[in-house]
């Protein structure tokens, strides 16, 4: 024994409190637990079973500890059959060494590998340290470090750990200045090289000294996670430059250039694309959008397309809304010296096939009832048959009627597919547009996004000087007329919204100017013309017409074929009028689509 373990007399306090009695009963259980813990406090073991013998003793005083019968026999830990455990007196003599290696065994056979109720109520194992991955802001995450602290302490605590852990990073910093902030940033192989701006995070939880750790980290901390992100506190104000300043200043320099080159990832690809350069302080969403319609032409000319910014591939994104938006991630960028700048593209409306003729009567009120069919669209009166005078007309319809007759010739038609029926739909579409092939184009499968839907058009035609927007879509259907219907509505209106920007009044003898759009919906037999107006007030209103006529390829079908290419021609004739009029509305595009399949 040493001279401070030498016998003290207990007190008259000492001698009143009562000494727990500990059996295997029931009722005791808890009673057990909660005393344990707190010898467990009171001699500093924290969570750790592993006693020395030789720190026990200079712990241990026989007024902190009692002897136990941990077999449960119903003595006292001090004498008599402990039937009043209130009423027994304290050991007054020092332990022996024995005794206190039983006590320290004992607690070691009571707590084994179980979990235990700590002070601050949660379960965790006595045994358990908490090894937590830190990362300093601004560093990858190939700089992540550990830290082992046990969940007792305080944040205070684990700033000392932090400080310790990296002496060079926190030279001539108290612990005390730095900042923690609990996170959970997956580490990837894919991000190890990506710096981490805590600036880029919304969940995250700044951490007061005092809080305990077991209230941070309540429960079993994720895997392969970042947990703590350090800030350094603030660089004062000197000239005396240190390497940390210099480098600090030197990114200033760099950034006053207000450029930046970067190389563009788009997921969910993995790879580059391009490299990119820009100047920060002018740069816009619409130079970005230049580059990446090149590699996703889907995405030209349409405003609706989101993009979003991934600061690592596994984090959470960002919106990019606007300019300032670009320029922000822009300068982060720069100041991190990122090399990789990763991003999406989203159109956040629906595909138009999903679109059923049930939703487009709620959507746009066409009727009180969602139980109606097609016939609940106003009629398109007005429809007229182009007189085919010219020997042009004359020459392109004699052969439209060759070319269709030699599909049905060598095609069996009667019960074909969509893409089948697209093959004869598409000699009507070519040879309506040939006659106004000096102001429209037709173009298949082309990307269309807009206020309701998005998606690729079976047929559309555009004006040919721009390319900019689109005038008529034609949706081709083997059967389902209603959807095919429901799904050109949609289309018709996309046409015209593809544009944000809100338009003007424009006036026309001094009535407001309405923009239009027309449609087709057919099985190659049967035809419906459609008109889309979209209102000054930005709403939409449609008109519908069946022609009269059904063409019949089993029999005598070049009459009907005649009668709706008429139509389609004075169709065609209403959008070529429509041009100066969206000319007025629409954003000018610089130079044609990419990677279209066109025909002309």
């Amino acid at each position: 024994m040493r001279d401070h373990l030498q016998q003290q007399q207990p007190t008259k306090e000492e001698q009143q409190r009562p000494t727990p009695r500990y059996t295997q009963h029931e009722k005791y259980k808890e009673q057990e637990k909660a005393y344990f813990e707190h010898i467990i406090a009171e001699v500093g073991v924290e969570n750790e079973l592993n006693f020395r013998l030789e720190e026990s003793k200079e712990e241990l005083t026989g007024s902190a500890l009692q002897q136990v019968d941990v077999d449960g026999g119903g003595q006292d830990a001090v004498g008599g059959n402990g039937d009043n455990v209130g009423e027994a007196s304290h050991k007054s003599s020092p332990l022996s060494d024995t005794d206190i290696g039983t006590t320290i065994q004992t607690l070691k056979d009571l707590a084994g590998d179980s979990d235990v109720l700590t002070t601050d109520g949660f379960k965790r194992s006595m045994a358990e340290d908490l090894t937590l991955f830190c990362l300093i802001d601004g560093q990858s995450i190939s700089n992540a470090f550990s830290v082992e602290i046990n969940p007792k302490k305080t944040v205070d605590g684990l700033k000392k750990s932090i400080r310790n852990e990296k002496p060079n990073e926190f030279r001539d910093v108290d612990p005390d200045e730095l900042t923690l902030w609990r996170v959970s940033i997956p580490i990837t192989d894919e991000d190890d090289e990506v710096p981490i701006v805590l600036n880029f995070f919304d969940e995250k939880k700044k951490l007061g000294p005092a809080t305990r750790l077991s209230k941070v980290f309540p429960e079993d901390l994720p895997e392969e996670t970042i947990h703590i992100i350090v800030q350094r506190p603030l660089l004062p104000q000197s000239d005396d430059l240190n390497p940390e300043i210099a480098a600090l200043r030197k990114q200033l320099s760099d950034m006053q250039d207000s450029s930046i080159t970067i190389g563009i990832i788009v997921k969910p690809e993995r790879k580059v694309i391009c490299n990119w350069s820009a100047a920060i302080d002018t740069v816009t969403v619409s130079d970005l959008m230049k580059v990446l319609v090149e590699f996703y032409p889907q995405y030209d000319h349409d405003d609706y397309v989101e993009l979003h910014f991934y600061i690592t591939r596994s984090s959470p994104s960002e919106p990019i809304r606007d300019d300032e938006d670009l320029r922000r991630v822009l300068r982060v960028a720069k100041t991190q010296s990122m090399k990789q700048l990763t991003i999406s593209l989203a159109t956040p409306t629906k595909g138009f096939s999903a679109w059923t003729f049930k939703d487009v009567v709620s959507e746009y009120n066409l009727s009180e009832s969602t139980d109606v069919g097609i016939e609940v669209l106003p009629p398109f009166v007005g429809i007229e048959a182009a007189p085919l005078k010219s020997d042009l007309e004359k020459e392109v319809l004699r052969h439209l009627l060759d070319e269709v007759g030699l599909r049905v010739e060598v095609m069996k038609l009667l019960g074909a597919n969509e893409a089948t029926r697209s093959m004869v739909v598409a000699s009507f579409l070519l040879a309506a547009t040939k006659l106004f092939k000096e102001d429209l184009y037709l173009a298949s499968q082309r990307d269309l996004s807009g206020r309701r839907g998005n998606g690729a058009l079976d047929f559309s035609v555009h004006p040919r000087e721009t390319h900019s927007y689109t005038l008529g879509v034609t949706e081709v259907k083997k059967e389902n007329f209603p959807q095919g219907v429901a799904q050109n509505i949609v289309q018709l209106e996309a046409a015209l919204t593809s544009k944000k920007r809100k338009r003007g009044t424009y006036e026309i003898d001094g009535e407001e100017e309405s923009l239009r759009s027309y449609g087709i919906v057919t099985d190659a037999s049967q035809w419906l013309l459609l008109e889309c107006t979209l209102h000054e007030d930005e709403t939409v209103t449609y008109r519908m017409q069946e022609l009269e006529r059904t063409i019949n390829y089993s029999g005598k079908w070049q009459e009907d074929a005649k009668f709706v290419f008429e139509r389609l021609v004075w169709l065609w004739s209403r959008m070529r009028d429509e041009i100066p009029a969206r000319e007025r509305y629409s954003r000018k595009a610089i130079s044609p689509p990419s990677d279209r399949k066109t025909t002309s």
